[in-house]
């Protein structure tokens, strides 16, 4: 045990689990990003933004709940019930000062007798019972803080045993923890291996939600391993940052395209290319797929990465007549979905919403669920595969930012088990280090 009110050992333990059990009813400061898992008791934290879980602390059914996003019940301000008695069970300073005190824990007690003084002024009990617990003496205290409390059940051996709420809490913790510590996968699991890739290939990334961030990721990843990665896009996207991508070759003729990538190799691994940078709108507008296919058949990366698909930066696609843009020698394709989606209207969540509206007759308006995003992610994966000759093709559901947008990325890949134009699957989170939350075959 480290005594450390502020919490200053944390960067220094880095622990893989942090659960804030102080049980002050508000939010001391505990963030998201200090454990892989960050767990908060009672209200004051809210699962998927300060804390992952939170467990419910409010006495009845609900006690000992999980809680994947939203927040525990409300402070009532009102103690648990305990013998028929609520608030008279605590025992309150009646003023600032030292709290002085010769009873112990376990002290039997009648109503009204003297039980210590704040600053000379008696504390009295205000029920008979056994003293359960008490704060130590000599501690400065304002006026209003709980000293102590009386269990009216008078039974001593309960202030020094575990009690049914404590046992309810402590058990629902470890079954948080073991929960996330006995996924499946582990979330340091390469993102080329969510995808099948083994070696070669082209990636095609089709739908949206995480196509760019992907791209850059696993091209990051394969050039890590000593692959050499050409990324590029056969629609538009942003002209690559740096950090994104370490050299961008633009050329409009492809001769003059291949011989700039031939010298661009000799320094580095991984490479962007298009033919043109937009000045206006600040995009790289890409090739056409036939020059990506003459680029890969002359055999100067190991992978290529096609962004293959536009979305407008929205976490759903209903692709129309002319997409997506894929190139013939494709061996991997990627359908990548947001699962921020889920709750937003067609309108506001979906690049093309007629489309897909009338594709699943759906009214304006309609709020999109884990079912449609799964017909959405058949559909449009059918329909790729028919413009290739991809060996693997996989599903990327992105944006698994909480525990509870996990549970619903599994709940999608369900839904998706067996289909036989789909072999892969994985749950992410691509704005963190490690992103794989969750990755298997689905064939």
């Amino acid at each position: 045990m480290i005594p450390d009110p502020e919490w200053k050992t944390l960067s220094q333990i880095k622990p893989d689990v942090v659960i804030d059990a102080t049980l002050a009813k508000v939010n001391l400061g505990t963030q998201r990003d200090e454990a892989p898992l960050v767990i908060g008791l009672g209200p004051g934290f809210e699962a998927g933004t300060d804390v992952h879980l939170v467990i419910e602390t409010h006495r009845g059914h609900d006690i000992g709940r999980i809680i994947e996003k939203g927040a525990a019940h409300p402070n009532t301000g009102v103690p648990g019930d305990i013998g028929g008695y609520t608030s008279q069970r605590v025992l309150r300073a009646p003023c600032d000062g030292r709290f002085e005190s010769k009873l112990e824990i376990g002290a039997m007690v009648t109503e009204k007798q003297v039980i210590g003084r704040v600053g000379g002024q008696a504390v009295h009990a205000t029920l008979s019972g056994v003293l359960r617990g008490l704060i130590r003496p000599g501690t400065m205290v304002k006026k209003g803080l709980k000293l102590g409390d009386i269990d009216p059940r008078g039974k001593v051996d309960y202030c020094y045993t575990v009690s049914d709420k404590a046992r309810t809490l402590g058990g629902s913790v470890l079954q948080a923890v073991l929960s996330e510590v006995n996924r499946a996968d582990t979330p340091a699991a390469s993102l080329a291996g969510t995808i099948g890739l083994s070696g070669r290939g082209v990636i095609s990334l089709i739908g949206a939600g995480g196509k760019t961030s992907l791209m850059f990721k696993l091209a990051k990843e394969l050039a890590g391993a000593g692959f050499s990665v050409l990324t590029t896009t056969t629609t538009k996207i942003f002209f690559p940052e740096k950090q994104q991508s370490p050299h961008t070759v633009v050329g409009a003729s492809e001769d003059d395209l291949l011989a700039n990538l031939s010298t661009a190799m000799e320094s580095y691994r991984h490479i962007s290319s298009g033919t043109k940078e937009d000045q206006a709108s600040g995009k790289l507008i890409g090739l056409r797929p036939e020059t990506v296919d003459r680029i890969w058949k002359g055999g100067l990366f190991d992978v290529i990465i096609v962004e293959a698909d536009g979305s407008k930066q929205l976490p759903l696609k209903a692709s129309g007549v002319h997409e997506p843009v894929i190139p013939i020698f494709t061996s991997h394709l990627v359908h990548v979905t947001g699962l921020d989606a889920i709750g937003q209207t067609v309108e506001k969540a979906v690049h093309r919403p007629d489309i897909f509206m009338g594709r699943w007759a759906l009214e304006p308006g309609t709020e999109l669920n884990e079912s449609h995003l799964a017909k959405c992610i058949l559909h449009e994966i059918k329909k790729a595969e028919g413009l290739c000759r991809p060996l693997v093709n996989s599903v990327i559901l992105n944006k698994a930012d909480t525990v509870y947008e996990e549970r619903q990325g599994e709940r999608i890949g369900d839904r998706l088990r067996g289909h036989p134009s789909l072999h892969r699957f994985a749950i992410l989170s691509l704005k963190e280090k490690n992103p794989v939350k969750f990755s298997s075959r689905i064939d």
